[in-house]
C-alpha cells in the first residue's frame, strides 16, 4: 500500500515537471525593442525618409525610445523624426536604476530651457 502511494506521488511529481518543462514561463523583455513593442500603441520600427528608424509612430507622436543614460541622443533623434513626419516628437525613457531619475531630470531641464516641443514618457523596467 505504501509503495503504491509512493509510486503515485512520484508519477504526479514527474508529470508536473514534464508539463513545466514543455511550457516554460514567459521571460521578461530584456531588449529595448521588446519594451517598445509592449508599450507602443502604433507602429514600431518605422523607417524615416532620412533612413533613420523611429521606434514608435502613433497618430499623434513619433517616439524615440532609449535607456535613460542615452537621454541626450534621444532629444536629437526625436526632433529629427518630428521634422520628417510633422508629428509631435516624443521620448520614451526606459528607467531601470536609481540614476534614471538623474537622467530624466537632465532631459526635462534641456527641454524646458530650450522650449523644445518634445513630450516625455517614462517606463519603469526591471
Amino acid at each position: 500500500m505504501k509503495l503504491s502511494i509512493l509510486v503515485g506521488i512520484t508519477s504526479l511529481v514527474f508529470g508536473i515537471l514534464a508539463v513545466l518543462a514543455a511550457h516554460p514561463p514567459q521571460t521578461q523583455p530584456v531588449h529595448e525593442a521588446d519594451f517598445v513593442a509592449a508599450w507602443c500603441y502604433g507602429s514600431t520600427e518605422v523607417w524615416m525618409p532620412s533612413g533613420a528608424r523611429a521606434d514608435c509612430v502613433t497618430d499623434e507622436y513619433v517616439v524615440e525610445a532609449d535607456w535613460s543614460s542615452k537621454w541626450a541622443e534621444a532629444i536629437g533623434q526625436s526632433l529629427l523624426y518630428g521634422a520628417e513626419t510633422g508629428k509631435t516628437p516624443a521620448v520614451l525613457l526606459l528607467m531601470n536604476r536609481k540614476q534614471s531619475l538623474k537622467h530624466l531630470e537632465r532631459l526635462q531641464t534641456a527641454i524646458t530651457y530650450y522650449n523644445l516641443p518634445i513630450v516625455v514618457f517614462t517606463l519603469e523596467v526591471q
